[in-house]
Protein backbone atom coordinates (compact mmCIF):
# COMPACT_ATOMS: atom_id res chain seq x y z
CA UNK A 1 0.00 0.00 0.00
CA UNK A 2 1.65 3.22 -1.14
CA UNK A 3 1.27 6.37 -3.21
CA UNK A 4 2.85 6.59 -6.62
CA UNK A 5 5.95 8.77 -6.94
CA UNK A 6 8.12 9.38 -10.01
CA UNK A 7 11.09 11.54 -9.05
CA UNK A 8 13.70 8.99 -8.05
CA UNK A 9 16.57 10.98 -6.64
CA UNK A 10 17.42 9.95 -3.08
CA UNK A 11 18.53 6.33 -2.45
CA UNK A 12 16.21 4.61 0.01
CA UNK A 13 17.61 2.12 2.51
CA UNK A 14 15.41 -0.65 4.00
CA UNK A 15 16.27 0.56 7.51
CA UNK A 16 15.36 4.20 6.83
CA UNK A 17 13.67 5.44 10.03
CA UNK A 18 10.84 7.08 8.08
CA UNK A 19 9.82 3.69 6.70
CA UNK A 20 9.11 2.56 10.24
CA UNK A 21 6.76 5.47 10.90
CA UNK A 22 3.00 4.99 10.53
CA UNK A 23 1.32 6.62 7.57
CA UNK A 24 1.44 6.66 3.80
CA UNK A 25 4.71 6.24 1.90
CA UNK A 26 5.67 7.50 -1.55
CA UNK A 27 7.45 5.39 -4.16
CA UNK A 28 7.02 4.29 -7.74
CA UNK A 29 7.18 0.50 -7.54
CA UNK A 30 8.25 -1.66 -4.57
CA UNK A 31 11.40 -3.79 -4.70
CA UNK A 32 12.65 -2.48 -8.06
CA UNK A 33 11.97 1.29 -8.32
CA UNK A 34 11.58 2.83 -4.89
CA UNK A 35 13.98 5.76 -4.54
CA UNK A 36 12.18 9.02 -3.88
CA UNK A 37 12.51 12.62 -2.79
CA UNK A 38 10.31 12.17 0.27
CA UNK A 39 9.49 8.85 1.87
CA UNK A 40 6.30 9.91 3.59
CA UNK A 41 3.25 11.62 2.18
CA UNK A 42 3.04 14.04 5.09
CA UNK A 43 6.64 15.13 4.61
CA UNK A 44 5.99 15.87 0.94
CA UNK A 45 2.84 17.77 1.85
CA UNK A 46 4.73 19.81 4.44
CA UNK A 47 7.26 20.91 1.82
CA UNK A 48 4.47 21.90 -0.57
CA UNK A 49 2.64 23.84 2.14
CA UNK A 50 5.80 25.68 3.17
CA UNK A 51 6.54 26.67 -0.43
CA UNK A 52 2.92 27.74 -0.97
CA UNK A 53 2.98 29.92 2.14
CA UNK A 54 6.18 31.55 0.94
CA UNK A 55 4.66 32.26 -2.50
CA UNK A 56 1.08 33.30 -1.70
CA UNK A 57 0.38 34.53 -5.24
CA UNK A 58 1.34 31.30 -7.01
CA UNK A 59 -0.85 29.61 -9.59
CA UNK A 60 -3.07 26.84 -8.19
CA UNK A 61 -1.13 23.58 -7.99
CA UNK A 62 -2.88 20.34 -8.89
CA UNK A 63 -1.51 17.31 -7.00
CA UNK A 64 -2.37 13.96 -8.57
CA UNK A 65 -2.41 11.01 -6.16
CA UNK A 66 -2.35 7.39 -7.29
CA UNK A 67 -3.19 4.87 -4.58
CA UNK A 68 -1.38 1.61 -5.39
CA UNK A 69 -1.24 -1.82 -3.83
CA UNK A 70 0.44 -3.84 -6.57
CA UNK A 71 4.02 -5.08 -6.51
CA UNK A 72 6.25 -7.57 -8.29
CA UNK A 73 4.97 -10.44 -6.14
CA UNK A 74 1.39 -9.58 -7.04
CA UNK A 75 2.19 -10.05 -10.70
CA UNK A 76 3.90 -13.38 -10.00
CA UNK A 77 3.17 -14.97 -6.61
CA UNK A 78 6.17 -17.31 -7.00
CA UNK A 79 8.47 -14.31 -6.49
CA UNK A 80 7.27 -13.86 -2.92
CA UNK A 81 9.51 -16.82 -2.01
CA UNK A 82 12.52 -14.74 -3.04
CA UNK A 83 11.81 -11.84 -0.71
CA UNK A 84 9.61 -9.68 -2.93
CA UNK A 85 6.93 -8.07 -0.77
CA UNK A 86 3.20 -8.74 -0.84
CA UNK A 87 1.50 -5.41 -0.36
CA UNK A 88 -1.32 -4.34 1.89
CA UNK A 89 -4.63 -3.70 0.16
CA UNK A 90 -5.52 -0.05 -0.38
CA UNK A 91 -8.81 -0.31 1.48
CA UNK A 92 -11.23 2.35 2.70
CA UNK A 93 -9.15 2.99 5.83
CA UNK A 94 -6.14 3.77 3.66
CA UNK A 95 -8.23 6.03 1.42
CA UNK A 96 -9.50 7.88 4.47
CA UNK A 97 -5.88 8.21 5.60
CA UNK A 98 -5.10 10.26 2.47
CA UNK A 99 -7.72 12.82 3.45
CA UNK A 100 -6.67 12.69 7.10
CA UNK A 101 -3.00 13.31 6.36
CA UNK A 102 -3.84 16.24 4.08
CA UNK A 103 -5.91 17.70 6.92
CA UNK A 104 -3.10 17.05 9.39
CA UNK A 105 -0.76 19.22 7.30
CA UNK A 106 -3.11 21.89 5.93
CA UNK A 107 -5.42 22.08 8.95
CA UNK A 108 -8.96 20.83 9.49
CA UNK A 109 -10.35 23.94 7.79
CA UNK A 110 -8.16 23.14 4.76
CA UNK A 111 -7.23 26.76 4.24
CA UNK A 112 -5.21 26.95 1.07
CA UNK A 113 -6.85 23.85 -0.46
CA UNK A 114 -9.53 23.86 -3.16
CA UNK A 115 -11.93 21.06 -2.26
CA UNK A 116 -15.13 19.66 -3.81
CA UNK A 117 -17.08 21.28 -0.95
CA UNK A 118 -15.59 24.68 -1.85
CA UNK A 119 -16.85 24.33 -5.41
CA UNK A 120 -20.21 22.66 -4.77
CA UNK A 121 -21.42 24.82 -1.89
CA UNK A 122 -24.93 23.81 -0.84
CA UNK A 123 -25.78 22.15 -4.15
CA UNK A 124 -26.07 18.39 -4.50
CA UNK A 125 -24.10 17.90 -7.71
CA UNK A 126 -20.50 18.97 -8.19
CA UNK A 127 -20.83 18.44 -11.93
CA UNK A 128 -23.86 20.75 -12.11
CA UNK A 129 -21.81 23.56 -10.59
CA UNK A 130 -18.79 23.28 -12.84
CA UNK A 131 -20.84 22.90 -16.04
CA UNK A 132 -23.18 25.79 -15.31
CA UNK A 133 -21.36 28.17 -12.98
CA UNK A 134 -17.76 27.24 -13.74
CA UNK A 135 -14.68 26.99 -11.54
CA UNK A 136 -13.35 29.78 -9.30
CA UNK A 137 -11.42 32.45 -11.14
CA UNK A 138 -7.66 32.38 -11.34
CA UNK A 139 -7.49 35.33 -8.98
CA UNK A 140 -9.59 33.44 -6.42
CA UNK A 141 -7.43 30.32 -6.78
CA UNK A 142 -3.98 31.82 -6.42
CA UNK A 143 -1.92 30.53 -3.52
CA UNK A 144 -3.93 27.31 -3.28
CA UNK A 145 -3.52 23.63 -4.07
CA UNK A 146 -6.01 20.93 -5.02
CA UNK A 147 -5.87 17.15 -5.02
CA UNK A 148 -7.07 14.56 -7.52
CA UNK A 149 -7.35 10.80 -7.06
CA UNK A 150 -5.79 9.06 -10.07
CA UNK A 151 -7.74 5.83 -9.59
CA UNK A 152 -10.94 4.55 -11.07
CA UNK A 153 -12.80 1.27 -10.56
CA UNK A 154 -13.29 -0.04 -7.03
CA UNK A 155 -10.83 2.40 -5.42
CA UNK A 156 -12.71 5.42 -6.74
CA UNK A 157 -16.06 3.82 -5.88
CA UNK A 158 -14.92 3.22 -2.30
CA UNK A 159 -13.76 6.82 -1.99
CA UNK A 160 -17.13 8.14 -3.23
CA UNK A 161 -19.28 5.74 -1.17
CA UNK A 162 -21.17 7.65 1.52
CA UNK A 163 -20.03 10.97 0.03
CA UNK A 164 -22.42 11.80 -2.84
CA UNK A 165 -21.12 14.70 -4.85
CA UNK A 166 -17.87 14.20 -2.88
CA UNK A 167 -19.38 15.86 0.19
CA UNK A 168 -16.79 15.94 2.95
CA UNK A 169 -14.02 14.60 0.71
CA UNK A 170 -10.74 16.39 0.04
CA UNK A 171 -9.86 15.02 -3.41
CA UNK A 172 -11.56 15.31 -6.76
CA UNK A 173 -11.98 12.02 -8.64
CA UNK A 174 -11.97 10.89 -12.26
CA UNK A 175 -15.72 10.22 -12.26
CA UNK A 176 -17.54 9.71 -15.55
CA UNK A 177 -19.40 12.67 -17.06
CA UNK A 178 -23.06 12.54 -16.13
CA UNK A 179 -22.41 11.71 -12.48
CA UNK A 180 -22.67 14.12 -9.51
CA UNK A 181 -18.95 13.69 -8.74
CA UNK A 182 -17.67 14.53 -12.24
CA UNK A 183 -15.50 17.63 -12.43
CA UNK A 184 -12.00 16.38 -13.20
CA UNK A 185 -11.43 13.89 -16.02
CA UNK A 186 -8.41 11.66 -16.55
CA UNK A 187 -8.07 11.15 -20.32
CA UNK A 188 -4.62 9.62 -20.63
CA UNK A 189 -4.57 9.37 -24.43
CA UNK A 190 -4.77 12.75 -26.20
CA UNK A 191 -7.79 12.76 -28.50
CA UNK A 192 -10.43 15.15 -29.92
CA UNK A 193 -12.86 14.47 -27.04
CA UNK A 194 -10.58 16.42 -24.71
CA UNK A 195 -11.40 19.69 -26.50
CA UNK A 196 -15.13 18.95 -26.15
CA UNK A 197 -14.84 18.26 -22.42
CA UNK A 198 -12.71 21.35 -21.84
CA UNK A 199 -15.26 23.53 -23.59
CA UNK A 200 -17.98 22.01 -21.41
CA UNK A 201 -16.12 23.07 -18.28
CA UNK A 202 -14.37 19.97 -16.96
CA UNK A 203 -10.76 20.02 -15.86
CA UNK A 204 -8.85 17.47 -17.94
CA UNK A 205 -5.53 15.72 -17.45
CA UNK A 206 -3.78 13.83 -20.23
CA UNK A 207 -0.36 12.26 -20.85
CA UNK A 208 2.30 13.40 -23.32
CA UNK A 209 4.21 10.10 -23.19
CA UNK A 210 3.99 6.60 -21.83
CA UNK A 211 6.23 3.61 -21.04
CA UNK A 212 9.39 5.45 -22.22
CA UNK A 213 8.34 5.02 -25.89
CA UNK A 214 8.57 8.66 -26.90
CA UNK A 215 11.91 9.14 -25.11
CA UNK A 216 13.34 6.20 -27.05
CA UNK A 217 11.95 7.05 -30.48
CA UNK A 218 11.85 10.84 -30.27
CA UNK A 219 8.28 10.81 -31.65
CA UNK A 220 6.63 14.08 -30.56
CA UNK A 221 3.18 13.51 -32.11
CA UNK A 222 1.51 12.50 -28.86
CA UNK A 223 3.14 15.40 -27.00
CA UNK A 224 2.07 17.94 -29.63
CA UNK A 225 -1.48 16.60 -29.67
CA UNK A 226 -1.65 16.86 -25.88
CA UNK A 227 -0.38 20.45 -25.91
CA UNK A 228 -2.98 21.47 -28.51
CA UNK A 229 -5.86 19.58 -26.91
CA UNK A 230 -6.73 22.14 -24.23
CA UNK A 231 -6.04 19.69 -21.40
CA UNK A 232 -5.30 21.68 -18.26
CA UNK A 233 -2.68 19.26 -16.93
CA UNK A 234 -0.25 17.33 -19.12
CA UNK A 235 1.73 14.62 -17.38
CA UNK A 236 5.18 13.62 -18.58
CA UNK A 237 8.10 11.59 -17.31
CA UNK A 238 10.44 13.88 -19.27
CA UNK A 239 10.27 17.53 -18.25
CA UNK A 240 13.97 17.29 -19.11
CA UNK A 241 15.53 14.76 -21.52
CA UNK A 242 16.54 11.40 -20.12
CA UNK A 243 20.26 11.48 -19.36
CA UNK A 244 20.64 8.17 -21.19
CA UNK A 245 20.48 10.03 -24.50
CA UNK A 246 23.99 11.39 -23.89
CA UNK A 247 25.52 7.91 -23.81
CA UNK A 248 23.19 5.65 -25.78
CA UNK A 249 21.81 5.81 -29.32
CA UNK A 250 18.70 3.98 -28.07
CA UNK A 251 17.51 7.17 -26.37
CA UNK A 252 16.72 10.67 -27.67
CA UNK A 253 16.59 14.17 -26.21
CA UNK A 254 12.77 14.08 -26.12
CA UNK A 255 11.25 16.36 -23.47
CA UNK A 256 8.01 18.21 -22.76
CA UNK A 257 7.64 21.91 -21.98
CA UNK A 258 5.01 24.51 -22.75
CA UNK A 259 5.76 26.71 -25.78
CA UNK A 260 8.21 29.38 -24.73
CA UNK A 261 9.25 27.27 -21.72
CA UNK A 262 6.75 29.11 -19.51
CA UNK A 263 5.27 27.42 -16.41
CA UNK A 264 1.67 28.26 -17.38
CA UNK A 265 -0.15 29.68 -20.39
CA UNK A 266 -3.59 30.71 -21.62
CA UNK A 267 -5.58 27.58 -22.51
CA UNK A 268 -5.46 27.16 -26.32
CA UNK A 269 -9.07 25.91 -26.40
CA UNK A 270 -11.02 27.71 -23.67
CA UNK A 271 -8.80 30.70 -22.93
CA UNK A 272 -9.43 34.29 -23.94
CA UNK A 273 -7.74 34.70 -27.31
CA UNK A 274 -6.93 38.37 -26.65
CA UNK A 275 -4.63 37.21 -23.84
CA UNK A 276 -2.49 34.96 -26.05
CA UNK A 277 1.15 35.76 -25.48
CA UNK A 278 0.51 37.61 -22.22
CA UNK A 279 2.82 36.61 -19.38
CA UNK A 280 0.20 35.70 -16.80
CA UNK A 281 2.71 34.43 -14.24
Amino acid sequence: MYLDGYQNLIPVQPNSPELMEPGLKILHFPDIDFNTNYLTFKRALSVIKKWSNEHPNHFPIFILIEAKDEGVADKNSFLSFFGFVRLLEFNIDALNAIDDEICDVFGDNLEGVITPDNIRGNRESLEDIILNDGWPTLEESRGKVMFGLDNQGSVMADYIAGHPGLKGRVMFVEANPGTPEAAFLGMNTPNPEIEIRVQQGYLVRTRADTDTRQARTGDSNRRDTALASGAHFISTDYYTPDVCHTTSSEWTDYSVTLPGHVPVRINPVSGQKELDGVNIE
